[in-house]
């Protein structure tokens, strides 16, 4: 079968890198990271499915790999098992269980999304689960970078007509969502795990940075999970704020926005420094950043109130220059959110209704 392998050597992304500077088509030609590739599946293990992939999204972390959008010196590639080891793209994916090994409890035929995205944790290794993996944070798994198996030497993935993986990282879709529902699993899955990153936030005001999915699903969730709290979201784009709205925004704000006209929104003043620098008085109880560069972190530092917290949920694997002072000086705690996991807590109902349908009549 063809799927769209990602492989790249140190020596592969210096040489894109240089000639992406004069022509960013490189990294789409047959010099770039992604190619398509006859590959076999390998044989159905006890325990392991073979899905029939029906439909995969393209995440923004997929096209920061193949356009090389990292540092090679960034946190996660130290975790790697083996630089440049070839994996099939895709994880946002739904499919259809068309073989079942022993032991397995899903039958043939049911329909399943991954939770594995495509990262190596103690149910694939088949390994007795580790601390984070007990407590359900399976995309904490303390063995990310443990060899890969020796029967799994290519990594499945949803951008091919066939993705392998380990029951226990499968997850049966309700009959009551579509394919196009069910796709947007993932990343409303890591959205819901910034929400609930906030401590007990009942009222206030919450800031979200960025109006893409991640930042439309930060939304959805907190209109179901902290309907009194205030939260205002910054879009870039038209139809990002529109969506917005429609996702339950108190205020949708054009991004990027200074923060002296951001603070009568907030209720509150601006304070300004000598040049540019500028720091909201009191501003919000918290900042949940999509986006995640050096940029837009340093403008939520600025408006989060003593004591606030800031929650980055998007990623930016380059390092950069950042004035973390207002951390220390008006006692900001940030905490990141990667990924999903398995949480235990009681819901109101209303929360499970699948966005597409909840704002849409």
């Amino acid at each position: 079968m063809r799927a769209l392998v990602y492989a790249c050597t140190a020596w592969q992304y210096a040489a894109c890198r240089v000639v992406g500077r004069l022509w960013s088509g490189v990294y789409w030609s047959a010099a770039g990271p992604a190619r398509l590739t006859d590959v076999t599946p390998p044989p159905v293990r006890p325990g392991w499915c073979l899905v029939r992939v029906r439909q995969c999204g393209l995440c923004a972390s997929d096209l920061h790999l193949i356009r090389l959008h990292f540092s090679l010196a960034s946190a996660p590639l130290a975790m790697a098992s083996r630089a440049g080891a070839p994996f099939i793209l895709g994880h946002e994916l739904v499919g259809v269980v068309e073989q079942a090994g022993a032991d397995c409890l899903l039958p043939t035929g049911t329909r399943v999304i991954s939770r594995s995205g495509g990262c190596r944790n103690c149910g694939n290794l088949e390994v007795a689960p580790c601390p984070s993996c007990r407590q359900g944070e399976y995309a904490l798994c303390l063995r990310q970078g443990a060899p890969a198996p020796g029967h799994e030497p290519l990594r499945g993935g949803g951008f091919a007509p066939l993705y392998w993986e380990h029951a226990a990282n499968l997850v049966p879709v309700l009959p009551a969502l579509s394919d196009d529902q069910a796709l947007l699993a993932e990343p409303l899955a890591c959205a819901l795990r910034a929400v609930l990153r906030l401590p007990g936030l009942e009222t206030g005001q919450v800031l979200v940075i960025g109006a893409g999915l991640q930042g439309l699903g930060v939304l959805h969730w907190l209109t179901c999970l902290c309907p009194q709290v205030q939260a205002f979201a910054l879009a870039r784009h038209r139809h990002q704020a529109a969506f917005a709205h429609l996702f339950g925004a108190h205020q949708v704000l054009p991004d990027p926005l200074a923060l002296e006209r951001l603070a009568p929104h907030v209720g509150t003043t601006c304070v300004r420094g000598p040049g540019r620098n500028t720091m909201l008085l009191e501003g919000f109880d918290a900042v949940i950043d999509t986006v995640g560069t050096p940029q837009t972190i340093h403008r939520a530092l600025r408006c989060i109130r003593p004591g606030g917290m800031l929650i980055v949920l998007g990623a930016h694997l380059f390092a950069g220059h950042l004035d973390y002072s207002p951390i220390w000086f008006r006692d900001v705690r940030v905490v990141g959110a990667f990924a999903h996991g398995v949480v235990f807590q009681k819901w109101r109902w209303p929360c499970f209704i699948p966005p597409v349908q909840r704002h849409s009549g």
